[in-house]
């Protein structure tokens, strides 16, 4: 991914947090022929004592392809945050020179490593409670694996893989109006703030008939 110095975020902080609140990822490996295939899921970012971090994930046992068998294979998983086009009207620079154009900003992180494929009930059992409870987290009666009868919750993680990809290393390009005047971030602020509350909402495409 090429990152301009403008764009480029390195605040760690700032990185685990888009990871935190975008969790789904889209997780690149190439396949035996060495052709790119793209899969999403979920993943539960981990921080230990020392600093090293690594995505943690599931997905159905047959959903597994045999990439996931092979040797260490190297992984690139990709977290899209927020995005929005940017038009040139928000700018109060377009009345003093014209001199803008359409643009796009948005936040993205893009995570490398290895990843290791799990089939460990145990292991399993506790990634969906720890990920359950990241995503509960803000509810008001939080859903938990065990509210699920036990025989059933069971059957469902026998039939579910995890894995982890070890980060190897990991970058962010933060597109936010950073490379504009004052004046025309304060337009863009005000112009996304008029465009989200006139935008439709999008939840209507989640659910379909």
């Amino acid at each position: 991914m090429y990152i301009s110095d403008h764009f480029r975020e390195s605040d760690s902080d700032a990185i685990n947090a888009l990871i935190r609140h975008f969790p789904l990822a889209t997780v690149v490996l190439c396949d035996v022929d060495g052709i790119p295939q793209a899969n999403h899921y979920p993943l539960l970012l981990e921080v230990d004592a020392a600093g090293d971090q690594k995505l943690c994930g599931h997905l159905p046992k047959y959903d597994a392809s045999e990439i996931f068998h092979a040797q260490a294979p190297s992984a690139l998983a990709i977290f899209q945050g927020p995005s929005a086009y940017v038009s040139p009207s928000f700018y109060p620079s377009k009345a003093l020179t014209g001199k803008v154009v359409p643009t796009w900003n948005y936040l993205v992180v893009h995570a490398r490593g290895t990843l290791t494929l799990i089939d460990d009930p145990s292991w399993v059992h506790e990634h969906l409670d720890a990920m359950t409870a990241q995503m509960e987290s803000t509810r008001p009666s939080p859903w938990k694996v065990a509210d699920a009868p036990t025989e059933y919750a069971r059957l469902l993680q026998s039939k579910i893989f995890g894995f982890e990809i070890a980060i190897e290393s990991i970058e962010a390009k933060f597109k936010s109006s950073q490379n504009k005047s004052k004046a025309d971030r304060e337009g863009v602020r005000t112009g996304l703030d008029m465009q989200k509350c006139s935008a439709p909402p999008m939840y209507e495409f989640l659910v379909k008939d």
